[in-house]
């Protein structure tokens, strides 16, 4: 599954599935928008896909000379909305944008978003068989104190419903932290200044940590008074585990140069993490993707 730009046709971008050697389209632009009166297809951003081929993706959706966000997701080659710009939301308000969605195996959808009106101004949301629901709302509190402020725009979720995300905090022990919610609760995975893997002390967080089908979160952090600056965390069921950091060797020797908190890790069923690195802005350090499989 992929997003390309398109020439010589109709329409000049779109969304592909590639199964058994062929490639079909999944959305282009130009077409008819689902759910939205009017409308039709601008452009379209963040596909995600899952285990039975169900593809969700952000778009832009033209209407008359207004343009809006929307989700939607495709099931067996038919294209459904799941929510749009002006939509009502679970707890009052209108819809005002979105975050990058994510879906599991049981076609679960889930995603960050904005929300005007009187009700809260954002929040965390999962849509599953033509039911929206509000999981985490901004002003919720937390489990350590404090309120929610602010989420990560881009989430994880698991293909038991875990979802997992950066949030920004109000009043809390400390300003931001990496959480999971986990059968409706939210629950603390790390957090500004709790010792970090390998040394150091948690000093940010990237904000978008990744979950594996099975649950595993991985997420990069950047660390004080550590053998490595930026580092690359997963969970384990011993607590957490440092996964990659900058100075380590990849397999060619060359040693990492940077590591960002951008999104740049993915985290498998087997607890396997693949990331990105790039060299520096003089040169200096390997590029190139990788793949760190659990240790014993």
């Amino acid at each position: 599954m992929f997003a390309a730009a398109i020439t010589g046709g109709r329409a000049v971008e779109g969304i592909f599935a590639a199964q058994n050697g062929r490639i079909r389209p999944v959305a282009l632009s130009g077409a008819a928008a689902p759910g939205v009166a009017s409308g039709t297809l601008a452009g379209m951003d963040a596909p995600v896909i899952n285990a039975r081929g169900e593809i969700a993706f952000l778009a832009t959706v033209r209407r008359g000379r207004e343009s809006m966000e929307a989700l939607l997701l495709s099931t067996r080659g038919q294209l459904q909305k799941i929510v749009a710009q002006g939509d009502p939301a679970p707890a009052g308000g209108t819809f005002a944008g979105f975050g990058p969605p994510a879906i599991n195996r049981e076609g679960a959808v889930a995603f960050g978003g904005a929300v005007e009106g009187r009700a809260v101004p954002g929040g965390i949301f999962v849509w599953k068989g033509g039911r929206l629901r509000m999981v985490l709302g901004a002003g919720d509190e937390t489990p350590i104190g404090g309120i929610f402020a602010k989420f990560s725009e881009r989430l994880g979720l698991s293909d038991a419903g875990t979802i997992a995300f950066h949030g920004l905090l109000k009043a809390a022990p400390v300003a931001a932290a990496i959480f999971a919610i986990e059968d409706g609760r939210p629950r603390v995975v790390a957090r500004l200044g709790d010792p970090a893997p390998g040394g150091g002390h948690f000093s940010n967080f990237g904000l978008w940590p990744a979950v594996g089908a099975s649950g595993a979160i991985a997420f990069a952090a950047s660390v004080d008074d550590g053998p490595s600056p930026v580092i690359v965390v997963r969970t384990a069921a011993d607590g957490l585990r440092r996964v990659v950091g900058v100075g380590d060797s990849v397999p060619s020797g060359a040693r990492i140069a940077t590591l960002t908190l951008l999104p740049v890790v993915s985290v498998n069923t087997g607890g396997a993490v693949s990331f990105a690195v790039a060299p520096t802005a003089t040169g200096e350090g390997p590029e190139g993707l990788f793949l760190a499989t659990p240790g014993p």
